[in-house]
């Protein structure tokens, strides 16, 4: 209905008068009673009909007979209409309806299904008025459900309507057509029963969860912005509406007080201007405040008062007693508290979560209480056979490419996701799933539909590690840590402060954890190594899926050797509980067999027993077909036209589709679109050139459109992450100014998307093709050197800065001068032992030396071939690096590159000790002592001495490992690096004294280096001392205090998996052997035993299976016992490894054989722990053993 002339009429009634009106105006006979048969208007509404035209609109209607009997106008008796005609497209605007915050808002009927629609304007060209209307449009089309309110289309008010609205609206106006909520908004709204009240909460509820699945916050919650579809007093079917304030999840926001939200139901964190707090948590605030003023005719807070009253209120006053007008369920007022709490980790997790704690309201047996529960993920996602709403006949054309593109023809791959999300969170344990297929075949749309079902559903969250070939800032795990907790743009300080505090609220309240990720994440702050930056992720995702689910996507993993060995890492973890993580790994395979390092590291991903490999093929035709017409209604002639021409690529299809539409080639034809007649639609030969197209047709036009191309190349070399300041300082470089029209047309187009600090190309095949194009036209070099000279002069010098800018000169043809930058990134990368920027480095150096004509017998090549052979020292692969590491050698003799000598053998020491060639590791440690010296190169010395030590220590050489320890500490000096090498010796030197017994020196050197790695953040080093401080308990007979603090440790640093964790539980072993507990001592020694027998851990697996000789002894194990023995026998020959502990537990073995009466084991046994007490000169122990001995002799 309508409300015009003091009644409702049905539209159909509108469109007759309408009718009648255009007659007139034409001069033509109408014969009513004959059209409104054909309108299906009755004869009864016929006669209203012609009353109301008579007595309210004064139309001088007489009557007609003959053939065509009926009424009809006598010509040239004008009568005003009290309603306008405005044509939209399909849509006929009839009157205006109020003036909104951006301008005119209309009411209008969708002809075709006679359905009323609501058309909003924008009425200023304020640049950022524009872009906030634009952002509220598509963040409108994003949402497909039934309680949020649905766009039907936009687009620009053309001169024919603006005539028709007698200058109410003008030419150029953008516009928005939505569904008209005739039943007013909530506030209108009453209810009378407690279902009533709570029904209305849960379809707000179910609309809010929809949208925080899309990633966005409302931000104005409040009974204005929920409308109401129904006119019926018993039923409400709401709508969530004006995201006019909407902003995405974790990147927070800003404005002025004005654009805040409305003060009487703003959260905590708006008042305070705390953005980095924002969160859905923030929405269920401003619902809460809804909730309270629904249920007791009041807001929480007065706001009569002066608004930083209001503020304060909402910050820190406590809330009054819960009154409701009517009788309601004891429980919903708790359920309102917990909305309302002022710190958002105390509130509601999510929608989901709040929804599901009111409908067990009503379920809740104890008055008062409220149970908020995590939700249960269930076997099908909510989407589950549900059809796609149909777009109205002749409407959204202007919203191609806005919403999400549909997925058909992979409900194989959707129900594979599901099943591993599912696996993972009934399982507690992480898991991989890797998913392949060729560009464009939609690999991120299915992770991103997995993504919102798991979000909606409340049963998972996502974290996406963005990775590209140019290695940007938005590259990696420490940037996604800063999206994560909402960091980007902040001051390094600033950031630094608000990572502390969100790591507190997330639960990880030891400061060394902060303080080694707030290090991973500031800007110019110290490197931590690979290995330690895994670990401190690891601890994040740890505290993250205790709260929920994490579904951590590895996108572009073709780029992503980092984040591929975290994955690995992870995929490792399977003994710590509560950890469900499903690691996704996307990429395309023929991108990924050019890169060895990550080709390699998803090899290993897949060989892992809970990693599975789903690949996406291309569709087939029919489901190409049925794919054309999901993404608009088409006829079966231009949908047969798209699926011919687009090879079985999705993508291909869906640009295609957009370039036609966007070229004005289609037409409606009733229901459905066609080309337009005589319409010869251009079909690119590849997605490649259409990607292209689509730019140039953009700026085209435009009076800087070269300018405005020429910056989008200048983008597409900075990479697919696009800072917005670093665009426009390099296109200041080239010469022009950046054309502020571009970031919101490439998004308008759906060419790019929005981020946090820029913007990032809507698929990195067009950042490709852009890029490509820019070397084909002859000007790639040109921008690339646009680029470096940019790097040159940021003030913020990232990690991999010096990389980035050796890529760029190197591309921009500056081979010479690529070649410090690079060397820089390589040293760099290999201090940070990051495999990935090393590789890169080595390979980009590589290319600059050939391209530079370096000969191959300068000192340069030698430095690549080093950082070759110390990449595969990372990657644990001995052989190769000892190899390159001869070769080094070979070069040093025959070009003399002195430079490397002492480096080359560092490298062989290091590649020969993990072979457990200890005598060759000593000699070549020793050589590189010694070349370090001779060059000054103290910080190499002492590092290189430290490593030396250790291998004396690892022979039992106590004193002169000691010796050498002490010496590094001499020559360190004082600065980070250092400082952390000092803590590294002052361990040793603790660990030397724990072997040899004098603990009173260990304790002092122990807590030094728990002091320096706790200052600096470093977990493994943290893990390591904690582990000699549990050592000492053991060794001075406290077992309950050790058995504690090994304890301790697996927990809390337990997520670092691998070796440490193992060793930890070894030593627990230890102590439960020396307490007798030689059940639990025994599980511990299985799980550490297959553990570093599967990693080739030599050394640590023949301790393993020496400490279980007891226990198996003791439990009457023999055939286990000989195996074992066995085993630790040859192990023990292969290393050389020697310890205090191994020799204890053999001589103990040897004594419970003994008392068993099996003399000939305890012989055997005995005898190799004499064997281990003498390679050690430990004379007293090696003297009680030969006591033992003597009892067989005798």
């Amino acid at each position: 209905m309508v409300q015009m002339l003091g009644q409702d009429l049905p539209v159909p009634v509108i469109k007759l008068v309408l009718r009648a009106h255009e007659a007139l105006v034409t001069g033509e006979t109408w014969p009513l009673r004959t059209l409104s048969r054909q309108m299906d208007v009755t004869d009864q509404k016929t006669s209203e009909i012609l009353r109301l035209m008579r007595r309210d609109l004064g139309a001088p209607v007489v009557f007609q007979g003959g053939d065509a009997q009926g009424y009809r106008y006598q010509k040239g008796k004008i009568f005003d209409l009290p309603f306008f005609r405005v044509q939209l497209g399909p849509f006929l605007l009839l009157k205006p309806l109020t003036q909104g915050s951006s301008g005119p808002v209309w009411m209008g009927v969708h002809e075709a299904t006679e359905r009323l629609i609501v058309a909003k304007f924008l009425d200023t060209e304020e640049s950022r008025r524009v872009m906030q209307f634009n952002a509220e449009v598509r963040a409108l089309c994003r949402f497909e459900h039934p309680h949020v309110l649905r766009v039907h289309d936009r687009g620009e008010l053309d001169e024919e309507a603006a005539e028709t609205s007698g200058g109410r609206l003008r030419v150029g106006m953008p516009w928005v057509v939505t569904d008209y909520c005739a039943g007013g908004h909530l506030r209108e709204r009453d209810w009378t029963k407690w279902h009533t009240l709570r029904d209305q909460l849960l379809q707000v509820l179910d609309g809010l969860a929809h949208v925080h699945s899309r990633g966005v916050l409302h931000r104005d919650i409040k009974p204005e912005n929920v409308l109401d579809m129904s006119v019926d007093d018993g039923n409400t079917d709401l709508r969530l509406s004006d995201f006019g304030l909407a902003t995405a999840l974790g990147e927070g926001g800003s404005g002025p007080l004005n654009t805040l939200g409305s003060p009487g139901y703003l959260p905590p964190e708006v008042c305070a201007q705390r953005f980095d707090k924002l969160s859905a948590a923030s929405d269920l605030y401003s619902l809460g405040c809804m909730a309270w003023e629904m249920a007791t005719g009041a807001l929480p807070y007065n706001t009569d008062q002066p608004v930083e009253n209001l503020f304060e209120d909402h910050l820190k006053r406590p809330l009054s007693p819960f009154r409701p007008q009517r009788k309601l369920h004891s429980g919903f007022g708790s359920w309102i508290q917990m909305l309302l709490q002022k710190e958002p980790r105390d509130r509601f997790r999510s929608a989901a979560e709040a929804r599901l704690a009111l409908l067990e309201v009503d379920r809740t047996r104890r008055a008062g209480a409220v149970d908020h529960g995590r939700p249960v993920i269930p076997h099908a996602p909510a989407d589950k056979d549900k059809p796609p709403p149909q777009p109205l006949a002749g409407a959204g054309l202007g919203l191609y490419g806005l919403r999400d593109m549909p997925l058909v023809g992979r409900e194989a791959a959707q129900q594979a996701l599901w099943y591993a999300l599912y696996q993972t969170t009934t399982g507690g344990r992480p898991r991989v799933l890797c998913l392949e297929g060729g560009a464009g075949t939609g690999k991120g749309r299915l992770v991103q539909w997995l993504a919102e079902q798991a979000s909606y559903l409340g049963v998972g969250q996502m974290l996406r590690v963005q990775h590209d070939a140019q290695k940007g800032p938005s590259h990696g795990l420490g940037p996604m840590l800063s999206r994560t907790f909402g960091l980007g743009g902040l001051p390094p300080e600033q950031a630094a402060s608000r990572m502390d505090e969100a790591l507190l609220t997330l639960g990880i309240i030891h400061p060394e954890f902060r303080r080694g990720l707030v290090n991973l994440i500031t800007p110019g702050a110290p490197s931590l190594k690979q290995a330690e930056r895994h670990d401190l992720v690891v601890r994040v995702l740890l505290e993250l899926a205790r709260q929920q689910p994490v579904i951590l996507w590895v996108d572009g993993a073709e780029w992503a050797a980092d984040s591929l060995a975290f994955a690995r890492q992870l995929s490792g973890l399977m003994d710590l509980p509560n950890f469900p993580v499903l690691v996704l790994v996307t990429y395309r395979p023929r991108a990924l067999a050019t890169q060895a390092e990550e080709l390699k590291l998803v090899t290993s991903l897949q060989e892992h027993p809970l990693c599975e490999t789903l690949t996406l093929e291309p569709l087939g035709p029919n489901v190409l077909r049925q794919y054309a017409h999901s993404l608009l209604p088409l006829t079966e002639k231009v949908a047969e036209q798209l699926a011919k021409r687009s090879s079985g690529n999705p993508l291909f299809m869906e640009q295609l589709l957009r370039h036609w539409i966007q070229s004005n080639l289609l037409v409606a034809q009733g229901s459905v679109y066609s080309l337009a007649p005589g319409a010869k639609p251009e079909v690119p030969e590849s997605i490649q050139t259409l990607w292209v197209t689509r730019v140039e047709s953009l700026v085209a036009g435009q009076p800087n459109g070269k300018e405005a191309f020429r910056a989008l190349l200048i983008a597409a070399c900075l990479g697919e992450q696009v800072d917005s300041v670093e665009l426009s300082t390099a296109c200041q470089a080239d010469g022009f100014e950046l054309p502020l029209w571009v970031e919101e047309a490439m998004v308008a187009r759906g060419l790019a998307e929005p981020r946090e600090g820029g913007w990032a190309f809507a698929h990195a095949l067009l950042q490709e093709c852009l890029s490509r194009h820019a070397d084909e036209e002859g000007e790639g070099q040109a921008l690339h050197r646009a680029c470096a000279q940019m790097i040159r002069g940021l003030e913020e010098k990232r990690p991999g800065h010096a990389a980035r800018l050796g890529r760029h000169l190197l591309l921009a043809g500056d081979t010479f001068d690529a070649l410090p930058p690079l060397l820089e990134g390589m040293r760099e990368a290999l201090h940070r032992q990051d495999t990935d920027a090393l590789a890169d480095c080595i390979e980009l150096r590589g290319a600059a030396l050939k391209a530079a004509g370096v000969p191959p017998s300068h000192q340069p090549h030698g430095e690549n071939l080093m950082a070759k052979a110390w990449y595969h020292i990372l990657c644990s692969e001995w052989q190769e690096a000892e190899r390159l590491a001869f070769e080094g050698l070979r070069g040093v003799e025959s070009f003399g590159w002195a430079g490397i000598a002492p480096e080359c053998e560092q490298v062989l020491g290091k590649a020969l000790f993990e072979q457990a060639d200890y005598g060759g590791a000593m000699v070549h440690y020793q050589a590189a002592v010694q070349g370090f010296r001779e060059m000054g190169d103290s910080y190499s010395e002492a590092v290189t001495t430290i490593k030396f030590g250790q291998v004396h220590a690892a022979q039992g050489e106590f004193q002169g490992g000691a010796a050498l320890f002490r010496q590094a500490v001499r020559v360190l000096g004082t600065d980070r690096r250092s400082t952390r090498w000092r803590a590294e010796a002052y361990m040793m030197l603790g660990s030397v004294a724990l072997a040899t017994n004098r603990l009173d020196k260990a304790k002092p050197l122990v807590q030094q280096a728990m002091d320096v790695f706790q200052e600096l953040g470093l977990v493994r080093g943290m893990a390591q001392a904690g582990n000699c401080v549990a050592e000492l308990a053991r060794k001075q007979g406290r077992t309950d205090e050790a058995m504690e603090w090994y304890s301790k440790a697996i927990d809390r640093f337990g997520q670092l998996g691998g070796s440490f964790v193992n060793t930890a539980r070894l030593n627990l072993a230890l102590t439960h052997i020396d307490a007798a507990n030689y059940k639990e001592a025994r599980r511990l020694l299985e799980v550490c035993a297959a553990f570093f027998s599967q990693n080739g851990q030599k050394q640590w697996e023949a301790s393993a299976r020496c400490v279980i000789l007891p226990t198996l002894a003791q439990a009457n194990l023999w055939k286990e016992f000989d195996g074992q023995l066995r085993v630790a026998e040859r192990l023990l020959r292969e290393t050389m490894f020697r310890q205090a502990d191994l020799a204890k537990a053999l001589a103990l073995a040897g004594q419970i054989c003994l008392d068993m009466g099996r003399r000939e084991r305890a012989k055997h046994v005995c005898q190799l722990g004499l064997q281990m007490y003498e390679d050690m000169k430990d004379a007293k122990e090696a003297e009680r053993i030969r006591k033992m001995l003597e009892q067989f002799a005798s």
